[in-house]
């Protein structure tokens, strides 16, 4: 486990600022970060963390967000 709190204590801020950027909404990004993480850790218990990964789950989780604003919008 100690291996997993490093990863996010590493990762999180840099994460969360990429999300910042892509959104421009701090607590949307914030949502998606823990989001991101938790997808991670859950679907790919792995010993060798993959930050391409986790930022490939980030952009997903936030453009799933933005496609499913806009469908509602469209109804």
């Amino acid at each position: 486990m100690d291996s997993y709190d490093s990863f996010y204590r590493k990762n999180k801020d840099r994460v969360f600022s990429y999300l910042l950027r892509l959104t421009g909404d701090y607590h949307r990004s914030f949502d998606f970060m823990q989001e991101s993480f938790t997808r991670y850790f859950s679907r790919y218990r792995c010993k060798n963390n993959n930050c391409a990964l986790l930022y490939t789950i980030a952009r997903n989780a936030a453009l799933d967000s933005i496609r499913k604003r806009r469908e509602e919008t469209i109804i």
